[in-house]
């Protein structure tokens, strides 16, 4: 029962969305629409460890793998040492129509994002 419950969606909870200008609310709003913590936080049991927001250490089973997501909040693998356009960049190169996904190769780098899906946003 309690795995039934738990896959039960909730009632959409809509939200203005806020204007371009004011950075961090919009920041906010794109990081909930995309729902960029969903894999980016830890978590056990299906439920997020709290404190652990953009942490990482989320993973998924591939074929050939193991893929375990980025950790947002250190340097060495998150976002600090990205610029705005850096950022933004690194998205928009999925962008063009004639980008091809590349083969991945036995014990190749390997990615669960779905870069083509967020290419396009402002």
């Amino acid at each position: 029962m309690n795995l039934i419950i738990t896959t039960i969606p909730r009632k959409a909870n809509p939200v203005k969305k806020p204007h371009p200008s004011d950075v961090l609310e919009y920041g906010k709003y794109l990081v909930d629409a995309a729902a960029c913590a969903e894999c980016h936080t830890q978590q056990e049991k299906g439920q997020k460890v709290k404190g652990m927001d953009f942490a990482g250490r989320f993973g998924f089973s591939l074929q050939n793998g193991f893929v375990l997501l980025a950790n947002f909040t250190t340097r060495e693998t998150g976002l600090l040492n990205y610029s705005k356009q850096a950022f933004i960049n690194r998205f928009k190169i999925y962008a063009d129509s004639s980008y091809v996904d590349p083969m991945v190769e036995e014990n190749g780098f390997q990615t669960v994002m779905p870069w083509k899906m967020y290419a396009t946003m402002t």
